[in-house]
């Protein structure tokens, strides 16, 4: 049986009985891993012979013999080609791997005498057809499992977490590779390839003799921008700390977004790339964070703590995300003074931000990857100057964010250096600036060390203006 309808007449017959497999299966839209609900034929047919009896029937393992050991059905015997239209409902056969799709045959058989042969014929204008319903499971929807000798007792999904669970009827150990579709979550205890177009394959899955084991998922999406990313989940904790570490592998530039679930909701964390902190997020209400990496890829080690001590926390450790200060009342005979000194967590904490951009950038030069991309993230989620792509490449569209962003803070940035355009150099005004704002949108708790950081900000300025004189001066000289 193929998939295409017949290009010119064709015949089989034989003694007693005819059957036929399917050849071959659709390359789109089908999934291996289904149940088998139906079997409708509808075959052109007759008999050379006018006495006996004759049926048509199903087989779930085909075997070279007469006889439809599952179904089968009377049908008129005649010596004229007829139609005749069968269907076999509820069959309910578990189809495991591809394999046992071509084990299925189809049959025709009579006990005519006289040289009673069954004959089937399919033409172009009058095919001879069978049609198979079944139903599979689309979340996760399971595309291919690579050893046949595996049986996939199920496949479920919640709204954030896919479970596959597996049997080996063997009584050796044995792996095997699980293909699914429209799914981008890495698995628990298995390496996941992730695909750019939602394929995930799950490898070397091991099962021990005689066994059955459940996979599980996590509450994440890792998903390329083209290419593939093979993930292997190293620590992943639904409560308690929270913490997760996990490695990524891929090659060449890789564009790759992530959203990590199954986090404190409204609760700071920092993500780190290879021990170095990327940035932090605060969680959503579903305990969700997204960003998205972008660069040169071999192989990274993520992870995600909690950042203590951040506004907006929530979290079990970030006791609401206040930072303590401690306060100290003098009083003389006319007034009252209160002020106000940071504690050491927040002096630590902005010395922190106020460092987060710490290289200078240029156009035409190598410049830090890491430090690009932090710049492309700033200027496309807090600033919203331009949809950048974070790929850690200084790149035209990125200067242009940067002219831009110079020139909406033209008298911080460009004011000390009496410029009107911006010039797309991240150098020092621009630096401080890009330090200042990236402090004050995630420290507003932090209200005098800000004051703090604009007095020495404001310091800066008044020395490039001092430079700035001095130059001229000597310029005149």
């Amino acid at each position: 049986m193929n998939l295409s309808l017949p290009t010119s007449d064709e015949y089989s017959t034989c003694g007693s009985w005819i059957q036929s497999s399917p050849d071959e299966l659709p390359s789109n839209g089908f999934y291996v891993a289904s149940l088998l609900t139906d079997i409708d034929m509808h075959t052109w047919y007759k008999v050379s012979g006018s006495d006996g009896t004759s049926t048509v029937g199903i087989q779930r393992y085909a075997i070279y013999s007469q006889g439809s050991n599952n179904s089968n059905s009377a049908v008129s015997t005649s010596t004229d080609y007829i139609s005749n239209d069968t269907s076999f409902s509820n069959v309910n056969w578990m189809m495991d791997y591809s394999d046992m799709w071509y084990r299925i045959a189809v049959k025709l058989e009579t006990t005519a005498t006289g040289g009673g042969y069954p004959w089937w014929r399919s033409t172009p204008s009058q095919p001879s057809y069978v049609d198979f319903t079944y139903s599979y499971t689309t979340s996760p929807a399971v595309k291919s499992v690579s050893n046949e000798n595996i049986v996939l007792l199920s496949a479920t999904a919640t709204s954030s977490i896919n479970t596959l669970t597996l049997e080996n009827p063997l009584t050796t150990a044995t792996t095997t590779n699980i293909v699914l579709t429209g799914i981008t979550t890495p698995f628990l205890n298995v390496t996941s390839t992730i695909s750019s177009d939602s394929t995930t394959t799950l490898s070397s899955i091991s099962l021990s003799p005689s066994s059955s084991t459940t996979l599980t998922s996590v509450n994440a999406s890792i998903l390329p921008a083209s290419g593939s990313i093979t993930t292997t989940i190293t620590t992943w904790l639904t409560s308690g700390t929270y913490a997760k570490a996990w490695t990524e592998t891929g090659s060449g530039i890789q564009n790759v977004s992530h959203t990590i679930g199954s986090l404190a909701p409204g609760t700071y964390y920092n993500v780190l790339v290879d021990g170095a902190k990327l940035s932090h997020y605060l969680a959503d209400a579903n305990g969700q964070i997204s960003f998205t990496y972008g660069g040169s890829y071999s192989t990274h080690t993520f992870s995600i703590a909690e950042a203590t001590g951040i506004g907006g926390g929530g979290g079990p450790s970030s006791g609401g995300g206040t930072v303590p200060t401690t306060t100290t009342t003098t009083t003389t005979t006319s007034s009252t003074t209160t002020t106000s000194t940071p504690s050491a967590a927040a002096a630590d904490i902005l010395a922190t931000c106020m460092s987060h951009f710490s290289s200078y950038i240029k156009p035409g030069v190598t410049n830090n990857a890491d430090e690009v991309r932090k710049l492309q993230i700033f200027l496309r989620d807090d600033e919203k100057i331009a949809p950048l792509e974070v790929s850690g490449i200084y790149d035209q569209s990125t200067i242009n964010a940067v002219i831009s962003f110079q020139e909406k803070y033209a008298s911080d940035i460009l004011g000390p250096w009496v410029e009107q355009k911006g010039t797309g150099y991240v150098y020092i005004t621009t630096k401080q600036k890009l330090n200042q704002l990236y402090c004050s949108y995630r420290h507003a708790d932090l209200s005098l060390s800000y004051e703090q950081m604009l007095i020495k900000f404001n310091e800066l300025k008044t020395i490039l203006v001092f430079l700035q004189q001095k130059l001229a001066t000597m310029r005149g000289r």
